[in-house]
């Protein structure tokens, strides 16, 4: 997964790739954000950008939560029923997979 954090706008783009990073990899769910703030842990809506037949490779999320520099919290993903840990150390994100059903 690779990320575009933008802090003035507060938007965070998210681009699901292969293991190489060298293909968009398309997924059914949306990816999931919870970040841990000052208040707690606050879940950020995130949205498909290029759906197609109901799958999508590229998200975005907006939140006054993502205008600050470090973000602390994870991002978490599934796709192909397979488990991904994807750690680049971009933003001070943690990115983990959720539970396949």
């Amino acid at each position: 997964m690779e990320l575009i954090h933008d802090t003035k706008t507060g938007k965070l783009t998210l681009y699901v790739l292969d293991g190489k990073a060298r293909n968009s990899v398309m997924i059914k769910d949306a990816p999931k954000i919870e970040l841990k703030t000052e208040a707690g842990a606050k879940q950020i809506a995130v949205k498909a950008t290029d759906a197609k037949d109901g799958k999508a490779s590229q998200f975005e999320a907006s939140d006054d939560a993502l205008r600050t520099p470090t973000l602390k919290g994870k991002i978490s993903l599934v796709y192909s029923c397979k488990r991904s840990n994807n750690h680049r150390g971009q933003k001070d994100i943690t990115r983990t997979t959720g539970a396949c059903q």
